[in-house]
């Protein structure tokens, strides 16, 4: 899941989003999986900035609040103000 995570970021430097879409996808999901709340928020974070960046901002809203759930499961104040800000 860190190496999917990895290369959507620079899949999303690149402006490759497809292919970040799918990577950030595939992260949520193991990380998900794998009970692993930081991973999950900061993999939905992704996929969230990624769909705005598509200029689909309606469909990043889910993603944002997956992240701020999975942030406030780890009371990690700053990661959940991150999602609420995006």
């Amino acid at each position: 899941a860190f190496t999917s995570m990895t290369l959507a970021n620079v899949r999303f430097d690149q402006g490759r989003m497809d292919d970040c879409l799918a990577l950030y996808a595939q992260a949520t999901e193991t990380y998900g999986r794998l009970d692993y709340p930081l991973g999950v928020g900061n993999a939905n974070l992704g996929l969230g900035d990624t769909l705005v960046r598509l200029g689909r901002p309606g469909d990043a809203l889910p993603c944002y609040e997956a992240a701020r759930r999975a942030y406030e499961r780890l009371s990690d104040g700053p990661g959940a103000m991150r999602a609420l800000e995006a």
